[in-house]
């Protein structure tokens, strides 16, 4: 009965922790971008909501395929391009994770954005970015 218990319970917490994560970020997905390695293996995803309630843009880095769960360095910014002069202002998540940066967020409303993101994997650095948004 207890490792019932325990099953139940361990199952429980995943299906919460994905349902979390999954609601890090507010808003559409307006541009998600698959991170590979050079032989095409899926390691990270970039994904970049915008909340048209609130006029936030946020984006996250999960790691992926055999990055889940890996303790490498992760990065995931949004910077403000407006003006020509990109960044004027930014978000930034950076640090030694096993399963995503971020989320971070930063005001888009009237301004022009772009997202990027990078992970650390067997002695190389992968970089995924988004299109510039402007809203």
């Amino acid at each position: 009965m207890k490792s019932v218990l325990l099953a139940c319970a361990l199952l429980f917490s995943l299906m919460y922790s994905s349902r979390a994560s999954a609601n890090e970020c507010a808003g559409n997905l307006i541009d998600y971008s698959v991170v590979r390695t050079q032989s095409g293996q899926t390691i990270g995803e970039l994904a970049l909501y915008y909340d048209s309630a609130n006029g936030n843009n946020c984006a996250v880095f999960n790691h992926a395929g055999p990055t889940w769960g890996l303790q490498t360095f992760t990065e995931v910014m949004i910077n403000d391009c407006n003006g020509g002069t990109c960044p004027s202002s930014s978000a930034r998540d950076a640090g030694p994770y096993a399963y995503r940066a971020g989320p971070v967020r930063i005001y888009g409303r009237g301004r022009c954005i772009r997202a990027s993101g990078s992970i650390r994997y067997q002695g190389y650095r992968f970089y995924g970015a988004s299109a510039n948004y402007c809203r």
